[in-house]
């Protein structure tokens, strides 16, 4: 008779121990995931590295730098800028190509997507706006096809302020 009330007494202690397990539980899930994440800047890095490695491999620029792989660039690299179905573009990419002995002036470049962003992200470095885009800036140099040294500068920027940020 002792034994099946010992039983019973851990039974309830078993059970309430379950019942703290799950809360702790709940309690981690639900901090986590109402912690607002944004990840624009991350997403804006890895955009800048898809198009170094689409520009440059190995050291080596891989396209022909001319007028047809600036206006075929996003197909050429794979890249669709407009995915989501929103009202305008939630991306800006510019590329600019600097011979190394000439730093001042881009010898090639192209931008696509919305060149307002562009404006905002520059913006946002002196403090205003702060929520509106997250950006990358990259500098890579390169050879091109005549051994030339090339500086390569890319320029990224998303917003998606719709799916990433909370308010």
């Amino acid at each position: 008779m002792k034994n099946k009330k010992a039983e019973q007494m851990i039974s309830v202690y078993w059970f309430v121990i379950l019942i703290l397990v799950a809360v702790g539980i709940y309690a981690m899930i639900a901090a986590y995931f109402n912690y607002p994440t944004d990840v624009r800047q991350w997403e804006a890095e890895v955009l800048g590295n898809r198009v170094a490695d689409c520009i440059s491999e190995n050291g080596k620029i891989v396209q022909e730098l001319n007028e047809e792989f600036k206006s075929n660039f996003l197909i050429i690299c794979g890249l669709n800028l407009e995915a989501q179905k929103l009202e305008q573009p939630q991306f800006y990419i510019e590329v600019n190509f600097f011979n190394v002995e000439n730093l001042e002036e881009s010898i090639f470049n192209f931008s696509k997507g919305n060149y307002a962003w562009k404006e905002q992200y520059f913006l946002q470095e002196e403090g205003k706006f702060q929520r509106v885009v997250k950006g990358s800036e990259k500098r890579f140099y390169s050879v091109d096809n005549q051994g030339k040294q090339i500086l390569v500068e890319v320029l990224t920027v998303v917003r998606k302020t719709e799916k990433n940020v909370k308010i």
